[in-house]
């Protein structure tokens, strides 16, 4: 059965009809955030301090049987102190750095970093090449993928500092591939020029490849990793310019690369619950951009 929050709580549901009446103003709730943490210190149940906000509030009478119980559920997860503790996975580390405002992890969606490991075909034990500035979200990912017998070699990008492993990447509980971290210095200003600089010591040839950064441009990263990848092996490259992979697309196009394809993936929470099924109100834009072949 579903479980009628403002019924359970309250013990009484509202009979308007809708909310035409009802005014969002500040001033309306009259218990302070002083009692409130008071009410806390003193042992008192979220149950307990939904009751004493549904009490002081002077709009609660106008507002319908669904907005009340939508009030008191988020209210009750506001102020509940239940902890789960959960194994920090590549999915899940992915949906904290997504979430987290800071952008640390370079506004990486969940569900484009699940395109990209599974377009670069990432197998158990296989060998891959990352270069990335999402602060090892998606070097922890690829990492995870391969499992304790594969192999990473990391490329770092000149703004990389220190011999740690990036934050992400750190993180994560389950086996995961043996990292190489090798500097990376892109000095190509042009392309049919040899003005770069690439330490390849202890790099076998790759298997896979991927590239995510909206910091640097990929289509130099990718013109000098890609000769790294073995014939017949996947390349995914992720960016936040769109212009910046058809310029990858182009050079692909002169050299022995095939089946790229250049996608943006689109996804929005969506609350699912008896006769109010809606997508959420508010929801991140785009991010980014995928080229892979």
């Amino acid at each position: 059965t579903e479980w009628n929050a403002a019924n359970t709580v309250i013990g009484q549901t509202s009979s308007v009809s809708d909310n035409r009446e009802l005014r969002d103003v500040n001033s309306a709730q009259q218990l302070k955030s002083e009692e409130i943490a008071e009410m806390k210190e003193k042992g008192a149940k979220a149950e307990s301090v939904v009751k004493a906000l549904v009490e002081k509030s002077s709009s609660w009478e106008q507002k319908t049987a669904l907005a009340q119980d939508k009030y008191v559920r988020r209210k009750i997860s506001k102020h509940s102190s239940d902890i789960v503790s959960e194994l920090p996975t590549a999915e899940r580390v992915a949906r904290v750095a997504f979430y987290d405002k800071s952008g640390r992890g370079d506004s990486l969606r969940p569900d484009i970093l699940g395109l990209a490991l599974h377009r670069a075909a990432l197998t158990g034990g296989s060998r891959a090449a990352v270069f990335e500035t999402c602060n090892g979200l998606m070097l922890g990912a690829v990492a995870e993928r391969l499992g304790a017998t594969g192999t990473v070699s990391l490329f770092t990008p000149p703004s990389f500092r220190g011999t740690q492993l990036p934050y992400y990447a750190r993180t994560l509980a389950r086996p995961v591939a043996t990292i190489k971290m090798v500097p990376f210095e892109p000095l190509l200003k042009t392309l049919d020029g040899p003005n770069l600089f690439l330490n390849t010591t202890n790099v076998d040839q790759v298997q896979s490849l991927v590239i995510a950064t909206s910091t640097y441009r990929p289509l130099e990263v990718f013109a000098a990793l890609w000769p790294l990848l073995e014939p017949g092996r996947p390349f995914v490259i992720w960016s936040n310019s769109l212009t910046d992979l058809e310029q990858v697309t182009s050079l692909a196009i002169n050299t022995l690369a095939c089946d790229f394809n250049p996608c943006e993936t689109w996804f929005r929470d969506i609350q699912v619950l008896p006769e109010r099924t809606h997508p959420t109100t508010e929801m991140h834009g785009s991010s980014g951009f995928l080229l892979y072949g």
